[in-house]
């Protein structure tokens, strides 16, 4: 029981580790998605499997709102405070964003076996983890760092988890 609790500790010292880990994850679970998708599509392990939604549109959902986020959000949640002198964020902060990221994938698997209601619950989910990039906003604002204070973070956060959110709700349209 002791190592699990050290090697939880390790895991979570850092936002890399965690992020980094979600995304690898999420990296090996679309590969073997798709290999089950393109399979069936082309006969070789019997019929098409038929999803709650168009395969097309899952891919671009995995890739775009659940794999690259991952990585995106381990370097920045460490680039700011670290390298860039700006506020430590919290352990429980990061590792909640990890965890709600971590089930919006799982769910929107599930989703796409089962019904489209469990992906829409996989998008708020996800929606929920991406808005962790809120804290960022003080994490750079407070770097003392010239250029991150000329690009204007505030705003820019603002713009992002503004087109986050409308790009969410065109795609829950669409499902």
């Amino acid at each position: 029981m002791k190592n699990l609790v050290h090697t939880c500790k390790v895991f979570t010292a850092a936002p890399h580790r965690v992020m980094f880990f979600g995304g690898a994850l999420q990296v090996v679970a679309v590969m073997v998605w798709w290999l089950l998708d393109m399979a069936g599509r082309f006969g070789v392990a019997g019929h098409p499997i038929v999803w709650s939604i168009l395969p097309n549109a899952a891919h671009i959902y995995l890739m775009v709102f659940g794999l690259f986020p991952s990585f995106i959000f381990g370097f920045v949640m460490t680039t700011f405070p670290r390298w860039m002198g700006g506020r430590e964020i919290s352990a429980s902060y990061y590792v909640t964003t990890f965890i709600l990221m971590l089930l919006g994938n799982v769910l929107f698997y599930t989703g796409l076996v089962t019904q489209q209601c469990v992906l829409l619950l996989a998008v708020y989910s996800t929606l929920a983890g991406w808005l962790g990039g809120r804290k960022l906003r003080s994490a750079a604002r407070n770097t003392g760092h010239k250029t991150i204070q000329q690009a204007q973070p505030c705003r820019d956060t603002c713009r992002v988890e503004f087109g986050l959110v409308e790009s969410m709700r065109v795609f829950k349209l669409a499902v």
